[in-house]
């Protein structure tokens, strides 16, 4: 180092370890505590540089630093459920467990931030989300033990990407065809059109407008019954395990869009009361959405002679407080106005 020492008038001074040798405790220490402790802790424990611990890690073959810690990273998780974590909608989708309450935390190994979350805390957290959890592609016990919900999830969920198309794939000529085949034809509901092409009856409906396709008089309705206690426990109970609306509609008779607006109509009463919005008296009623809404409250709440739900504010959802369920003595108090019927 002349260089340094002629253009700087300083010169290098050997620190006090330099060329000290690893024993066999400092092995052991790095192998209990790497990816537990951070990387500054472990070097000032040992009296080393954070660059001498890591080369000396990396002889040992411990691994990265974050493949050794307690809890997985943000992004494993999510690549681990979803196959794969890339691109801008699975960004999108990881962004809404966020926005839903996700609790993880940050981890900071050097410069960089990793997003870390507890295993146990995930899973407790996504009892809650089942509606924005998708594991169809998600391989048993991949990461570690699971709860019993989570087979049956995963079944609900394999068993819908088996029969309907992705929601963003392109519609193909030969699913146009089909589907002018079918209006043309007539005499068919969009629960059978939407069967014949794998798709939702609202992909069906809007791509029917897209193409200038004449519906009026061509759709059959489905025959309209009055829901019966049962079917709404049936209902409530499917949502809660992680059925989506057209597995549920396959289970009693109904469309997708039926058993969707039914659960709207449960937590929304009086918005959807046809008397009230032809006179535009319901103008000042806010609409509560289905997100982030515990299919279990409303369970609870119905079977507890409450037929018709109207939860407090769809702006609580992506919040701490939203789709969590609570205790049955908080819930009157905190969540949502029960309207007897």
């Amino acid at each position: 180092m002349p260089n340094m020492k002629r253009k700087t008038g300083r010169k290098l001074i050997r620190t006090a370890n330099a060329k000290k040798a690893w024993t066999a405790e400092d092995d052991e220490y790095l192998k209990e505590y790497w990816g537990r402790r951070s990387i500054k802790f472990i070097a000032h424990k040992l009296g080393r540089s954070k660059n001498a611990v890591i080369c000396h890690v990396r002889r040992m073959g411990l691994g990265a630093y974050l493949d050794n810690g307690d809890d997985p990273t943000l992004n494993q998780v999510y690549g681990t459920i979803h196959a794969c974590a890339n691109g801008a909608y699975g960004a999108y989708r990881l962004n809404n467990w966020i926005k839903a309450g996700l609790p993880y935390k940050e981890k900071r190994v050097d410069n960089c931030k990793f997003r870390v979350i507890n295993i146990d805390d995930f899973w407790e957290w996504a009892e809650q989300h089942k509606d924005l959890m998708d594991f169809s592609l998600f391989e048993r016990y991949s990461l570690g033990a699971e709860p019993a919900w989570v087979d049956v999830k995963r079944k609900a969920d394999h068993d819908n990407r088996v029969k309907t198309q992705p929601h963003n794939k392109p519609w193909s000529p030969s699913d146009d065809l089909t589907l002018r085949r079918m209006i043309a034809r007539g005499g068919c509901t969009w629960t059978q059109v939407a069967s014949e092409v794998h798709r939702s009856e609202g992909a069906c409906r809007r791509r029917a407008m897209d193409l200038g396709i004449e519906t009026h008089g061509k759709i059959k309705r489905n025959p309209i019954r009055k829901w019966t206690d049962d079917e709404i426990r049936i209902m409530l109970e499917m949502l809660d395990a992680g059925y989506s609306y057209r597995q549920i509609g396959e289970r009693l008779g109904r469309g997708d869009r039926t058993v969707e607006s039914k659960f709207a109509r449960l937590l929304n009463p009086e918005y959807f009361k046809t008397s009230e919005r032809l006179k535009g008296r319901n103008r000042h009623i806010k609409y509560s959405g289905t997100k982030g809404v515990n299919p279990k409250d409303v369970l609870y709440a119905y079977e507890n002679g409450a037929h018709t739900v109207s939860f407090a504010e769809a702006e609580t959802y992506g919040t701490e407080e939203s789709g969590r369920h609570m205790p049955p003595q908080e819930y009157a108090e905190l969540q949502e106005v029960l309207v007897e019927e």
